[in-house]
């Protein structure tokens, strides 16, 4: 049947298509060889490079409609080795050169690991293949082997029962030697990204044991570890109808004692302080391509507080919003282990995974390795609370982003690693709506960042380059930037108006929480969109668009105005971690 279809389908392209098969029909492009209309498995690409495992697919303005199947349909194809790229009808019409630029990146880089991350927050993988015999949903014990490190690079190593080993690397460019005097911090720290770094590798098979072969944990460890995989995991619980309560358990050893023994100035009773290592005082700022990390950037910059830029992956779009904040720039890689992919295609579970406390461990090794006392991330307030409760459990996307995990690991790196490694975000106190107040008035920056996770033609030189127009975070931000910005600028930004296009309903509804729980991504509360959208209603030059027309006849009447107010959203909080030498920052973004 589906070679049949896949006949019809070539004997009717779209223009689109006709223009693309021109250029990539008879190995035109650099040699490599592309089918049209090619059947994989029960699937029929619009276009397919078998010898590179790459998909390109080319959607009609309707396909906005398809996304949820277009997304399985991905994962499907990346579980089967192929790397899938999307273009629109029109990106093939009008710019089919930047279209064959963006494949031939994908033909030249290694392909991405089926469990892809965030925008931001990628990984890379080495190109060795394996063969794994185990079914990973019946395994039984889940055992951390071993973390080496030696000339920069990191070993991870994990393995279910008593399978072959699954080793993950992680790269610290122009590594220095460990200075002697935190050779015991910096283990600390690299038993931690060991630990953190396992959830990755844990989640596709959630046995019933863990083990550690270093031994059971002391009880700060423990809950720390816990609490991660349980709530760090609960969306990938949530969509997998499973249940992980009563079943994650580090083991722990009955005493518990410090690993610094009696020394130091205690937390409290049970929580005594590693030592000082004296750090230089310098902050590591992760970047990720959005607005938030560049309202972090700009304000330590303001207070003349010394920074570096760093990020874990290759994206080049986070790499040009990190030259553009003109900040020394720290790149790290961290490559899974290839025996995932194994395991995926052996029927694993998949799903959702605490990214940010992942590169937080990574972060917490490379303080220690290159010297910082402050590890400085830009989670808002908004990101503590939940996407939705289900049977009892709050699940939250942005779990490792809220503030219960920040406290968590920020006392565990001061009892455990260094007690003048700080550990914060320094945008804890604001709500999204008041990161893009801040944000609005960093104009170098509105042609470089992007927020959008979908979007991988970047660097392009278009809006629509930076911005798919179709996904969670495309919608938020807009919103979220429109209170703030002359309507004829935000445009400019994102190249349309997303709020004058009643095909973006179901999205801008889900923000607001209009008939649906806000979506599993990293967006504001639904509280603080209704408030942006009410602001839009009251304004001449928003009040006739579409979708803010329709909030105006159909959601308003349903809500309390009086629960629709700007200004509290643009109130700080009092809660956080901020260090006292960056707490002036927190006047550079309140100005």
């Amino acid at each position: 049947m589906n070679v049949d279809r896949a006949r019809r389908l070539r004997t009717g392209p779209t223009d689109a298509e006709q223009k693309l098969w021109h250029r990539l029909r008879n190995r035109h492009l650099q040699g490599w060889k592309f089918r049209r209309q090619h059947e994989i498995d029960r699937y029929i690409a619009d276009f397919a490079c078998p010898d590179a495992g790459l998909v390109v697919e080319l959607d009609g303005s309707q396909h906005g409609e398809q996304v949820a199947y277009d997304e399985i349909r991905t994962r499907k194809l990346e579980i089967m080795g192929y790397r899938v790229l999307r273009f629109w009808d029109n990106d093939a019409l009008t710019n089919i050169e930047g279209v064959l630029e963006v494949i031939l990146e994908a033909l030249a880089s290694p392909a991405p690991h089926p469990d892809p991350l965030p925008a931001g927050e990628g990984v890379r993988l080495g190109d060795r293949r394996v063969t794994m015999t185990i079914q990973p949903r019946l395994t039984q014990v889940f055992r951390f082997l071993h973390a080496r490190y030696a000339d920069g690079v990191a070993e991870l190593a994990y393995a279910f029962d008593d399978d072959a080993p699954m080793v993950e690397r992680v790269r610290f460019p122009h590594a220095p030697a460990v200075p002697p005097a935190r050779q015991a911090a910096f283990d600390a720290a690299l038993k931690l990204l060991h630990l953190v770094a396992g959830v990755s590798y844990y989640k596709a098979g959630v046995p019933p044991k863990i083990d550690v072969t270093d031994g059971p944990l002391d009880d700060a460890s423990a809950d720390l570890l816990d609490a991660l995989y349980l709530h760090g995991l609960a969306e990938f619980a949530y969509r997998n109808s499973l249940d992980l309560r009563g079943r994650i358990s580090f083991p722990r050893s009955a005493a518990s004692p410090s690993p610094y023994g009696e020394e130091g100035q205690g937390e409290g009773p049970t929580l005594p302080r590693a030592p000082s290592l004296n750090l230089p005082r310098r902050t590591l700022v992760p970047i990720g391509g959005g607005k938030d990390s560049l309202v972090a950037v700009e304000a330590i910059k303001a207070i003349g507080g010394e920074a570096t830029a760093v990020w874990i992956g290759n994206s080049p779009l986070i790499a040009a919003c990190a030259e553009r904040t003109g900040l020394p720039m720290l790149n790290i890689q961290r490559e899974l282990a290839p025996e995932l992919f194994e395991l995926n295609r052996l029927g694993a579970w998949n799903g959702h995974i605490p990214v940010t406390a992942v590169n937080s461990a990574i972060l917490a090794v490379a303080a220690i390795l290159y010297g910082y006392d402050s590890i400085t991330f830009a989670n808002e307030r908004s990101a503590s609370a939940a996407t939705l409760e289900y049977e009892g459990q709050q699940v939250n996307h942005q779990w490792s982003k809220g503030y219960a995990f920040e406290q968590l690991l920020g006392d565990w790196l001061h009892s455990h690693v260094a007690a003048d490694l700080d550990y914060c975000s320094l945008l804890r106190p604001y709500s999204e709506l008041a990161i893009t107040r801040a944000f609005a008035r960093l104009t170098p920056y509105f042609d470089a960042f992007s927020s959008c996770n979908r979007n991988f033609r970047i660097l392009g030189p278009k809006p629509a380059d930076r911005w798919c127009g179709q996904c969670p975070k495309c919608h938020f931000v807009f919103l979220a930037l429109a209170p703030f910005l002359p309507k004829p600028r935000l445009l400019s930004i994102f190249g349309r108006n997303l709020l004058d296009d009643e095909s973006q309903a179901a999205g801008f509804d889900a923000l607001l929480e209009y008939q649906d729980h806000k979506p599993f991504e990293c967006v504001g509360e639904g509280a603080e969109a209704r408030a942006a959208m009410y602001t839009l209603s009251q304004r001449p030059e928003w009040q006739e668009d579409a979708l803010v027309a329709r909030f105006r006849d159909e959601i308003l009447p349903q809500l309390d105005a009086a629960q629709l107010a700007l200004e509290p959203w643009l109130e700080p909080s009092a809660e956080h971690r901020v260090p006292a030498r960056l707490q002036a920052a927190l006047k550079a973004i309140d100005a």
